[in-house]
């Protein structure tokens, strides 16, 4: 592909103007997520702009062949017209493909996506994100937040030290996160971002402290969790990483209240989707989402 570019931190400004000019809210438009996610040689993101529009390519090396690949588009145009998904054609034809996929859409792209395809196209649900309000959540008042309250105030009694996570964290982050992937074990579904996660711990800081927010909660001197979020929009924050010590009770509900108090600045706080979990789910549907946001996947026959 002519002029593309590998995702890397310094062009985080790119992609984060492209979200914010079009108002976008997916988890996955953040921004730091897509640098954290380009992991090479098998799974590389690369980016091209043409005509005032962002193109974000995922190459995956084949299983069976290191010589071939497949080209698909990470996420949707952005922002999407009937010019640029001519370009998807011209990409996919170039690299003998018969389909080209796109690996996250929201609803309005999809519909915009029917639109210009119509039978040519078939899109599959992927999840529905979690849509909070931050502020809400740190206030945590009135019955429905009475678990919550609970379990902070349990955690508040281990006298926890909530702070900004430094460099000098990463060695106690990386032994947590190490620990964390024992404890809930190498099949479970989830933990397809511990790729992402690792990668993100690292490349934060080269991404600059506008761009993404980090946070750790100490207990006894010890680090004991540690969550990312950061801006997709003007309105919107992703909820991008949280890791606990799955051993003291309470403590994921309580980080997470933490960095709600520190995202209230903003309207929305997407924590993405909940994977089928049946636990994850009552775990994210006891912070109380105020709406959610349909993610889908996409493949155009050309």
């Amino acid at each position: 592909m002519n002029g593309a570019r590998p995702v890397l931190p310094k062009y985080v400004d790119i992609f984060q103007n492209y979200f914010h000019d079009y108002d976008k809210k997916s988890w996955f438009n953040f921004a730091p997520f897509l640098i954290s996610y380009h992991l090479p040689p098998n799974r590389r993101l690369e980016f091209v702009e043409e005509d005032s529009t962002l193109f974000i390519y995922q190459i995956t090396r084949s299983a069976t062949d290191n010589s071939q690949s497949r080209i698909d588009l990470f996420t949707s145009p952005c922002p999407l017209s009937a010019s640029s998904v001519n370009k998807l054609s011209d990409v996919a034809k170039c690299n003998g493909q018969p389909n080209i996929r796109i690996l996250w859409t929201d609803q309005k792209d999809l519909e915009g996506l029917q639109s210009l395809f119509g039978h040519k196209i078939e899109a599959t649900f992927k999840d529905e994100e979690y849509i909070y309000d931050p502020r809400l959540i740190f206030e945590a008042n009135g019955s429905r937040y009475k678990d919550l309250r609970k379990k902070t105030r349990r955690v508040e009694k281990l006298k926890p030290v909530f702070r900004e996570l430094r460099v000098d964290d990463l060695p106690e982050a990386y032994k947590l996160l190490k620990e964390w992937r024992r404890v809930q074990g190498r099949k479970r579904d989830f933990l397809l971002d511990w790729g992402y996660t690792n990668s993100a711990l690292e490349r934060q800081f080269q991404i600059g402290s506008d761009n993404i927010f980090s946070w750790c909660v100490e207990i006894d001197n010890c680090l004991q969790g540690f969550a990312m979020a950061g801006p997709i929009s003007k309105e919107v924050a992703s909820f991008f990483i949280i890791k606990t010590n799955l051993r003291i009770d309470g403590l994921s509900e309580y980080l997470r209240w933490k960095v709600c108090g520190e995202l209230q600045g903003f309207k929305y706080l997407n924590d993405a989707g909940d994977l089928c979990l049946p636990g994850l789910r009552q775990h994210k549907v006891k912070m109380r989402p105020i709406g959610f946001n349909k993610v889908s996947s996409v493949k155009l026959f050309l």
